[in-house]
């Protein structure tokens, strides 16, 4: 998250890390959703945005970045990048898809993007007033029309691909699997001994990859719970059952 700082007409721009109590509701322009899917069968992606001040107009800038945060105009291009959102009002960016560039993306599985949105406060009357402008980047995964199907698919028949995560012994250390086509995200984790949550860092699991966990797997137990995100940004638990150096749900 950025934090622009104004002081009359001098501007400094800081880069902090989120912190407790910094939350997206706190910024006066906001996205009506946590993440986003790009159906890969359409062409354009509708973001509403609300200016939630009362008082005040903002511009709101917006645009995308790859997952190594590098700013992108393709295969995405979002249309009219700054729009003006009135005292309590909305307005609607358009990500539209090129679809000549995005078929170097592969069809077998999700590609991550971010997409991020800045607000502009007007202009502060003193000239030693402070303003704090929030920046937003969030999520924003493209999904080949082939798994859009799929993921339909399994949300009817109540098996979401988080399920079919695995957890495997790597020396004493506890190995995360996806085999699934999709990006998992991970929240949290609670040990069945205790019932305790172990201190976990958010982490992102790649389609078919896997990542090791900063704890031992017979730290574990038995029947271990992870959290996750599901499409709908709700947080949602898959439950795992450990027997011979492996773990399934």
């Amino acid at each position: 998250m950025k934090i622009q700082l104004t002081r009359g007409r001098s501007i400094a721009l800081m880069t902090l890390l989120v912190v407790a109590g910094i939350t997206q509701s706190q910024a006066a322009v906001n996205p009506d959703r946590t993440r986003y899917i790009f159906d890969g069968s359409k062409k354009t992606l509708t973001v509403n945005v609300t200016n939630h001040d009362q008082q005040r107009p903002f511009l709101a800038q917006s645009w995308i970045e790859d997952i190594k945060f590098n700013k992108v105009t393709s295969p995405f291009l979002v249309q009219q990048p700054i729009k003006r959102l009135e005292p309590g009002g909305k307005e609607a960016f358009v990500l539209r898809y090129r679809p000549e560039v995005g078929s170097q993306l592969p069809k077998d599985r999700e590609t991550l993007f971010y997409y991020n949105l800045r607000e502009i406060p007007p202009v502060p009357d003193k000239v030693n007033s402070l303003q704090i402008a929030m920046q937003i980047s969030l999520k924003l995964f493209y999904r080949p029309a082939a798994l859009v199907a799929e993921a339909e698919k399994r949300k009817n028949e109540g098996r979401p691909w988080q399920e079919e995560m695995r957890i495997e012994k790597r020396g004493s250390r506890a190995v995360l699997l996806n085999p699934t086509a999709f990006y998992t995200v991970l929240t949290g984790i609670r040990l069945d001994e205790h019932k305790n949550s172990e201190k976990f860092q958010s982490i992102i699991i790649a389609p078919f990859s896997e990542e090791k966990l900063t704890i031992d797997f017979l730290s574990l137990g038995n029947k271990p719970e992870f959290s996750y995100i599901n499409d709908n940004g709700f947080v949602q638990l898959v439950k795992f059952s450990c027997h011979n150096n492996a773990c399934r749900q």
